[in-house]
Order: structure tokens, then sequence, then C-alpha cells
């Protein structure tokens, strides 16, 4: 007869008032547009927030994870959207500030957390370049560096490794001057010589206007809210950005004379995408530039395994 071995996690419930406040909040907004936002995980999340209840080191790095890809969707000021609601049902702004905290608290050495977010010499890393570069106006230093880690390439905040330090209460040191770093980085790339392909050096600087922004989220939740369970797979804001941003480059190189504005032919390129995504080919045969953000698991995606 083989022995029962008992696993005891350790949890924490260390984290502020302001964490449960948050999810309470999001419940509450939740509530008032008929509970359509988040998934059960995240629902599920809140109330253990909410009630102050103990959370394990793997909730603590998806806490982490989640907060620091979703922190571009939220929106104080519209507190219906899906976006404001499922980050403040993970504990918001002060969530995010603790499960770095209590990362840097547990000494992990270099790993890879989640597909957002790694430790890489004791500092926070991120899989994309947006979320360094917020994350560096955040601790008070500009741009990004990146890191070649178990085979992808990471984006740390601050042009410079040094400035990218993990303070000794957790999260990245805020730094007001930016010091000369005597520590050379390995993988000293700038810029964005790395992007993947067909993110065509045209979208460089380009930024989503607001309001295509908030169309992009829309198109988002709706089709993870009518298609991801049946699919397997969904979109997120992070792909339908950049395609948008592809579109945007492709039409100031060239377009069609019927199109009148860069708005509407990137729109057509994010609606030929979610087209690929829903019915697993291009609606387009010649359509095959944005495979590369396609998801994992879409039978046209380079990441696809048979």
């Amino acid at each position: 007869m083989k022995a029962k071995i008992k696993t005891i996690l350790t949890s924490y419930s260390d984290y502020p008032a302001a964490v449960s406040n948050n999810a309470k909040r999001g419940i509450e907004l939740n509530e008032k547009v008929g509970n359509k936002c988040a998934t059960q995980v995240g629902k599920v999340r809140a109330q253990q927030l909410a009630q102050g209840k103990p959370v394990t080191e793997d909730t603590i790095k998806r806490m982490a994870s989640f907060l620091s890809r979703a922190a571009e969707y939220y929106d104080e000021s519209d507190t219906k959207a899906c976006g404001t609601i499922s980050y403040l049902l993970w504990g918001g702004k002060a969530g995010l500030r603790w499960a770095e905290s209590k990362i840097k608290e547990f000494k992990l050495a270099s790993q890879k957390i989640s597909d957002e977010l790694a430790i890489i010499d004791d500092r926070l890393a991120y899989s994309t370049q947006r979320a360094a570069e917020e994350a560096a106006k955040d601790i008070g230093c500009e741009g990004f560096h990146t890191h070649d880690f178990m085979g992808q390439t990471w984006f740390m905040p601050c042009k410079e490794h040094k400035l990218a330090e993990i303070g000794e209460r957790g999260g990245i040191k805020r730094s007001k001057k930016a010091p000369k770093s005597d520590t050379a980085n390995p993988n000293p790339k700038r810029g964005s010589d790395k992007n993947k392909p067909g993110a065509a050096a045209t979208t460089r600087g380009l930024k989503v206007p607001e309001k295509a922004e908030k169309a992009l989220q829309k198109k988002a939740d709706d089709f993870n809210e009518r298609y991801k369970e049946k699919l397997g797979y969904g979109v997120t804001i992070a792909m339908l950005r950049a395609v948008y941003l592809r579109g945007v480059g492709a039409f100031q190189t060239s377009h069609s004379p019927a199109v009148k504005s860069q708005e509407q032919w990137a729109q057509a390129r994010v609606n030929a995408f979610l087209y690929i995504v829903k019915n697993g080919r291009p609606q387009n045969k010649k359509y095959t530039g944005d495979f590369d953000l396609l998801p994992s698991k879409h039978p046209k995606s380079p990441k696809f395994k048979k």
C-alpha cells in the first residue's frame, strides 16, 4: 500500500488593504455589467483577495504575470470596461506592487515565471517591449534593453542593465538619475532589432490611438466570449495591437486607393486576422504576414506542434 504524501504549500495573506479593496471594487463593478467580465479563475481570485484569504506562491506569480500585462487595459475613468474590471479583480496596481515584492522575497534564481514575466539576474523582465517601457516609466528611467533567456528574447526596463535592479522591499528600484553602469550586459541589444517576423520597421515609434485601443479591446473581448471556449484558444489585445500597427505601417508604404485612412486600413487588417483565428485559414490566401502573431495552438502558427 502506497503511503499518502501531503504537500503543504506556503501561502501569504500579508497583502495591503488596497489589494482587497480593489478586488471588492472589481466584484461590484462586474455585478453592474452582469458579471460578463473575467474568467472564472479571475472571479474566484477576486473573492479570495476580497476576503483576505491567503494565496500561494504560484498564485502570486500568476498575479504578477496577469497584472503586468493587463495594466495597459486599465482605465480608471471607464468602469464598464472589462479591462478595468478584470484588472481590479486581481488586485489592481496595489496587487501588482505586492506580488512583485513577494516574488523578490522568494529569492528566485533566473527563471521563466510565465509567458509574460521572467526573472533574469535577479531582475524582472517582460515578454514585450511595451510592458518593459511602461515599467521604465514607473521607476523613473527610460527605454529598455534585452536579454536572450531560455530561447526567448526578454525586455527589461531601462536602457542600462544596472538601472533595473530590484530594491530591498521588492519591485524595481526607482532612480531619479541614471548612474553609469559598471556591469556590462552580456547581450546589450537596444532598440527593436529583435522584432518578430512581420513586425516591420515602419511600426517603430507608432502608438495606437486611445479610441482605436478601446475598439481593439472590444473586438478581443467579443471574440473571446464567442469563440475562445469552442476553439480552445483566443486572442489578446497585444496580438490585435501588433496587427493594427503593422496595418498602419503598411498604409504609410502603400495601400489601395479605395481606402481613405490608415485607421480603416489597420482595422481591416485586424478583421482579416480575426477571420484567420476563427476559421483556421485566411480569407485571402496571400495574407500570411501576421501568422507569427497567431495563438500557438492555431494550425497556421509557426509555434503549432502537430
